[in-house]
């Protein structure tokens, strides 16, 4: 039940033709150990029968509340409006494809009322499932202050957050026309004004191999990566220095070679040699193209660090 002041947490599901999952990401937050909650969908413009879903839940439990966009958006879009429409104290988000264990929020909710400031964030670990076989455990470990880390690699999925809104008014919302890793650049930003506490529990069920997530789109994940480094590339050299930026660019040329944009990965594998010319950037390099040393990488390579140094 509701208390009289409203509910303390509000969890924001974004979603777009997911008539296939929305109904279990949805039962997965009705049936949480902790009860002082609202969820608030926002639907993206749907065309299956994703609001038929809703509308039926909604009908058996006045804690589900739903917007419709009558424009396709995308998800931070989607999130961001969900925010604004939030009530509570404290926002949680899930992905219309995940699902939560049932203690997921309780736990968490324990770590972020142990203290009375507005200045942590609580996150937890999370499984990934392909075809209903868990493939993978990805356990947090790091807790405080964790602005350097976030910098230095991805740090948590959107859908293990439970963030104050005051901390999220600081850090700014969603970004959008991020193409994918929008939870990364919004964890760097959070990290900014805030502390982190984590459940080192698997409370999350993500799943993956899903012929409509996200992580079917290669070209998006590598834009999206690549968009982040570039938004925090003085952070970045900043806080952790150019060894790391290198890697961030090996890591961008691995991922536009994995979608069929050499051109692009050798743009970005040049970038890493030439901010951090260290052997093991360069062996980063060699590996993602198979160890072949061709006459035409090196010749990029060579180019980039001839205008760098010209």
């Amino acid at each position: 039940m509701l208390s009289d002041r409203g509910p303390l947490v509000s969890v924001v599901i974004p979603t777009h033709n997911r008539e296939h999952s929305i109904a279990r990401a949805v039962r997965s937050v009705m049936g949480q150990t902790y009860t002082d909650l609202e969820i608030v969908v926002v639907d993206d413009a749907s065309t299956d029968g994703t609001m038929h879903l809703l509308e039926s839940l909604a009908a058996r439990d006045s804690r589900l509340r739903f917007v419709r966009l009558p424009v396709r958006s995308g998800a931070q879009h989607a999130r961001n409006v969900g925010i604004e429409a939030a009530c509570g104290g404290y926002v949680a988000f899930l992905d219309s494809d995940n699902e939560w264990d049932g203690d997921k929020l309780e736990r968490q909710m324990d770590l972020l009322l142990a203290r009375p400031a507005d200045d942590l964030v609580a996150y937890c670990g999370m499984r990934r499932v392909a075809s209903g076989v868990a493939v993978a455990e990805e356990l947090p470990t790091a807790t405080g202050s964790v602005y350097r880390v976030a910098l230095s690699r991805w740090l948590a999925d959107t859908s293990t957050l439970v963030v104050p809104r005051a901390v999220l008014a600081r850090a700014g919302s969603f970004r959008e026309g991020l193409t994918a890793y929008q939870e990364w650049d919004l964890c760097i930003r959070l990290a900014r004004v805030c502390e982190f506490d984590c459940v080192p529990a698997c409370l999350v069920t993500y799943r993956c191999g899903d012929e409509y997530s996200i992580s079917a789109d290669l070209l998006g994940n590598a834009t999206g990566y690549a968009s982040v480094v570039a938004a925090h590339r003085g952070e970045i050299v900043a806080c952790c220095g150019k060894q790391t930026l290198g890697h961030h660019y090996v890591n961008s040329g691995h991922m536009f070679l994995l979608a069929r944009k050499r051109e692009l990965a050798l743009r970005f594998y040049g970038r890493a040699v030439v901010t951090s010319p260290r052997p093991s950037i360069v062996l980063d390099v060699l590996a993602g193209l198979g160890g072949q040393v061709r006459r035409d990488v090196l010749a990029i390579v060579k180019r980039t660090i001839g205008r760098a140094h010209g």
